[in-house]
């Protein structure tokens, strides 16, 4: 996945009390990049558990 430029701006606005000091911005691409598909592997593991937890309920009423 690649960021957009103001992406990494708002990225790095985020983190504004230094902990990117340093660090290029290769690196910092890579870090938000980590950032985003975390969130990704997130967001997909809970639609998963709302989809089960939906099927599930349409199976109780259906009894």
């Amino acid at each position: 996945m690649e960021l957009k430029q103001e992406q990494i701006e708002k990225f790095k606005s985020l983190h504004q009390s230094g902990e990117l000091d340093g660090l290029t911005e290769g690196q910092i691409r890579n870090i938000a990049g980590g950032v985003v598909r975390l969130f990704l592997a997130l967001k997909s593991i809970k639609d998963r558990l709302d989809k089960a937890k939906n099927d599930d309920s349409r199976i109780d009423n259906n009894d």
